[in-house]
């Protein structure tokens, strides 16, 4: 598991250069995992993060996150080859993580389909 949540934590660092890339083409707007982390720092705590916070609490999430769902990845049952287990896998994250799995606040909500359908 314990290398399952590093190759997590490398997926996480890949994919967050592409979401940089998007940002910086325009077509991101706000980052799903700050936006996530600040909804739930502002419920934890009664008012919103500042953004530094937000930023750097959206960063400690998303690859906290990559870990788990890389650990969780060494579950899955082999029945595949790695390159298309790990493929499906990784689309179902990132659906799962920004649709279903994002939290039921309609802010957050939006600008998850937002960093989903940037890329259609």
């Amino acid at each position: 598991m314990r290398l399952g949540a590093g190759a997590g934590v490398a997926g996480t660092v890949a994919m967050s250069g592409v979401m940089l890339a998007a940002d910086r083409a325009g077509r991101l707007g706000y980052p799903p995992p700050q936006a996530i982390s600040e909804q739930v720092g502002q419920l934890a705590s009664g008012s919103r993060p500042a953004a530094t916070m937000g930023r750097a609490l959206g960063l400690v999430a998303h690859l906290g996150f990559g870990a788990a769902a890389g650990a969780a990845y060494t579950l899955l049952p082999r029945v595949m080859g790695p390159e298309l287990r790990g493929l499906g896998w990784g689309l179902v994250v990132y659906a799962a993580s920004y649709q279903a799995g994002c939290p039921p606040w309609e802010r957050c909500r939006q600008r998850a389909a937002t960093a989903v359908t940037a890329w259609w």
